[in-house]
C-alpha cells in the first residue's frame, strides 16, 4: 500500500534514487553523551544536548560551533537551585529564535538562540524532565518527565496550564502534530496516547499486546495521518491512529534498553539510531533497509533530519554529533553525456568519493566551487578531552573561562564523596562484591551464597562488615551533604558517576536509562 507522508500531493519521481550520504563532519566539545539532536526549522543550525548539562549550537552546513548553552553554576556552593544537570532533551520555536531544554534537575528553561540567555525557567515536575515539544505556533510547550506526568505550558506566562496523567511510567516523548491540534505520547508503560492539549483530555490510546515492550519514542508524519513509533524490541511500526491498524513495520536495527530517535526524511525514508552504532534508513514504502551509516564507536541515541535538504545529523553515547549528507556528483563529472562520458563520469564520481568531497543536496551544479572538507576546523571547547576525568583543571560547568583557585565542579564534589565511601566500603565473602552505600542490611538479605541461620543471628551492633570507622565516615559524609543520596541516584542514572568500579557501559544517561519494570 503507497503511504502518502507529505501534507500536500507533489509529483514525486518514478523511481526514488537509493540514498548515498556519506559522513561530513564530526563535531566534537560535549563531556558526555549527546541526548538530543535537533535542525532548526529555517535548516541553518544544528542543536545538540548532552548529560553534561549543556546544549551546543552548530552551523548546519559548515559544523562550526557557534554558541553554548549552559547555567552559570552557583557561586557559592549552599546555591544550588541554579545548578542544572544534565539534559535528555531539547527543541526549537517555529522561528528558530528560541530553544527549550528539558533537564534531570526537573526544570524546563526557555533560551534566546541568538543570545544564548535564559528567558524563562518552568518548574512543575518532580523527576527528571526526558522529553520536550513547541507546538507550532511556539505558544505551548509539552513536558514528559519521570515522574510519569505529562505537563501543558504557557510560553508567554510560564505557568502550568494542564498537567495529564495518564502513563504509569516515565514518559519517553512527547510531540504535537502539524496544526497543533493534537499531541502524542509515549512511555516505558508501553502506552502510545494520543491527547487534546487544549483540554488535557485523553482522546485514544493505540492498541498494544498483552505485555508491551518500552516505547521509545512516538512521533508525527509531516501530514499527521501517521504515528511513527519505536519500541525496545528492534521494532519501528507506522501506525494509521484514526483507524488503530498498522500499516508498515520497520526492523533490523536494534534497540532493546535505550530510548532511541527515529525519524521521517523528506517523506520518502524512515531514519532511526541504533544500539549498534549505526544509522539506519529504510524506505518508506518497501521498509526495505537502503543504507547504514557507520561511523560512531557507541550507541545512536537521537538523529534528526534536515527539514529541505538531504542532511542527517547523528548524537551518540559516544559524546560526538555527526553530519551526513547525500554524495552528489560534481557539475565536472555530471556533463558528459556519451558512453565513454559516463564512464569518465563515474570515475570522477569515485575519486570525489575517495577525496571526500560531495556537495549537498542543493548545491548550484554551476558553482566551481568546491564544497568544505570534511573535516572541519575544530569548534572551540570549553572542557579538554584527555580522558583523565580525575584532573582538577576542568573549568566548572558552563563556563569558557578556567578557574583560578581550580575548584571542583558540583559533580566532581559529589563523585569525590562518593569516592571516598567506596574507599570504606566493604566486600562480602559471600558473594565477593562490594556491598552499596549502606545497604548492608539488604545486601545480606539478598545475597544468594550467605548462610540464612547464621544472617538471623547477626544484628547490626555486631555486623562483622560494618565497622566502627564505616560508620563513622558515612555519617560524617552524610552531615556534609544532606542530598549525597539524591545527587547519587541523579548523577549515576545519567552515565555522571561510577562509584563501584564496574564498567560504565552499565551506567547511561537518563535519556537511555534502563528501567526496572
Amino acid at each position: 500500500m503507497e503511504i502518502t507522508l507529505q501534507p500536500s500531493k507533489e509529483s514525486q519521481p518514478s523511481k526514488k534514487p537509493i540514498p548515498s550520504y556519506v559522513a561530513k563532519y564530526t563535531l566534537k566539545g560535549h563531556k558526555k553523551a549527546v541526548s538530543s539532536v535537533k535542525f532548526s526549522p529555517d535548516g541553518k543550525w544544528i542543536l545538540s544536548a548532552s548529560a553534561d548539562g549543556i546544549a551546543k549550537i552548530w552551523g548546519a552546513y559548515d559544523g562550526k560551533h557557534v554558541r553554548d548553552l549552559a547555567v552559570a553554576p552557583p557561586k557559592k556552593k549552599v546555591n544550588k537551585e541554579q545548578f542544572t544537570l544534565g539534559i535528555s532533551d531539547a527543541a526549537w520555536s517555529h522561528d528558530s529564535k528560541y530553544i527549550c531544554t528539558g533537564s534531570d534537575d526537573g526544570c524546563i528553561r526557555i533560551w534566546d538562540a541568538e543570545k544564548g540567555e535564559i528567558l524563562k525557567t518552568l518548574k512543575g515536575h518532580n523527576n527528571f524532565v526526558f522529553t520536550v515539544a513547541f507546538n507550532p505556533s511556539s505558544n505551548l510547550i509539552a513536558s514528559g518527565s519521570f515522574d510519569e506526568n505529562i505537563i501543558i505550558w504557557d510560553v508567554k506566562t510560564g505557568t502550568a496550564l494542564h498537567t495529564l496523567q495518564g502513563h504509569s511510567e516515565p514518559v519517553t516523548s512527547v510531540q504535537f502534530n502539524r496544526d497543533g491540534s493534537l499531541l502524542v505520547s509515549s512511555s516505558y508503560d508501553g502506552m502510545v496516547r494520543i491527547w487534546d492539549p487544549s483540554t488535557g483530555q485523553a482522546l485514544q490510546t493505540l492498541p498494544t499486546e498483552p505485555d508491551p515492550p518500552p516505547v521509545s519514542f512516538a512521533a508525527f508524519s509531516p501530514n499527521g495521518r501517521y504515528i511513527l513509533v519505536g519500541t525496545q524490541n528492534s521494532t519501528m511500526k507506522l501506525w494509521n491512529h484514526t483507524e488503530k491498524k498498522i500499516s508498515k513495520t520497520y526492523t533490523e536495527h536494534t534497540n532493546t534498553q535505550f530510548c532511541i530517535f527515529g525519524t521521517f526524511s523528506m517523506g520518502e525514508w524512515v531514519v532511526s539510531g541504533s544500539e549498534d552504532g549505526k544509522i539506519y534508513i529504510w524506505n518508506l514504502q518497501t521498509r526495505v533497509v537502503e543504507q547504514r551509516l557507520a561511523g560512531h564507536e557507541k550507541e545512536v541515541l537521537a538523529v534528526s533530519c534536515h527539514p529541505k535538504e538531504s542532511i542527517i545529523a547523528s548524537g551518540s553515547l559516544d559524546n560526538t554529533v555527526k553530519v551526513w549528507a547525500w554524495a552528489r556528483p560534481t557539475s565536472s563529472s555530471s556533463s558528459s553525456s556519451s558512453s565513454s562520458s559516463s564512464s569518465s563520469s563515474s570515475s570522477t564520481n569515485n575519486n570525489n568519493n575517495n577525496n571526500n568531497n560531495q556537495s549537498f543536496n542543493n548545491t548550484s551544479s554551476s558553482s566551481t566551487t568546491p564544497p568544505p572538507s570534511f573535516i572541519p576546523e575544530q569548534p572551540p571547547q570549553l572542557y579538554p578531552r584527555s580522558g583523565n576525568n580525575n584532573s582538577n583543571n576542568y573549568p566548572q560547568e558552563g563556563t569558557q573561562k578556567m578557574t583560578e583557585n581550580k575548584e571542583l565542579t558540583r559533580d566532581e564534589q559529589i563523585q569525590q564523596r562518593i569516592n571516598d565511601i567506596h574507599k570504606l566500603l566493604p566486600v562480602c565473602f559471600y558473594c565477593n562484591e562490594t556491598i552499596p552505600l549502606i545497604d548492608i542490611s539488604l545486601h545480606l538479605q539478598n545475597c544468594h551464597d550467605v548462610d540464612r541461620e547464621a544472617l538471623e543471628s547477626i544484628t547490626k551492633d555486631s555486623n562483622p562488615w560494618v565497622t566502627r570507622q564505616l560508620q563513622s565516615k558515612i555519617t560524617q559524609l552524610q552531615s556534609e551533604n544532606q542530598q549525597l543520596e539524591t545527587d547519587y541516584k541523579v548523577l549515576s542514572s545519567r552515565g555522571a558517576v561510577n562509584p563501584f568500579g564496574t564498567s560504565s557501559s552499565s551506567y547511561t544517561p537518563s535519556r537511555s536509562k534502563k528501567f526496572n519494570r
